[in-house]
């Protein structure tokens, strides 16, 4: 089985304020201090040597935020939203 790390600067990055609110946190993921090829071997080296009880904890708080911001549902509810926001009356 393998397992894909995917490593975000904290700094510097660009998205949408649900993002910026919920991706700089070590509670989802694993974030480098910046992107120089030394921050990211340090938080790769931080993933790797993380104990499966810490990483299950990680998974269950991402599954908790995509049911919670991205879910299909929860991203239906929010075009819905943005459409009638934007409708003319």
């Amino acid at each position: 089985m393998y397992k894909i790390v995917q490593m975000v600067p904290a700094l510097g990055w660009v998205g949408t304020s649900i993002w910026l609110k919920n991706i700089v946190t070590k509670d989802i993921g694993f974030l480098s201090e910046d992107v120089s090829t030394e921050a990211y071997l340090k938080a790769l080296e931080y993933f790797l040597n993380t104990n499966n009880n810490e990483l299950n904890r990680i998974k269950e708080n991402c599954k908790r935020l995509y049911g919670q911001e991205f879910s299909m549902e929860r991203c239906a509810e929010k075009y819905d939203a943005l459409y009638h926001a934007l409708k003319p009356n």
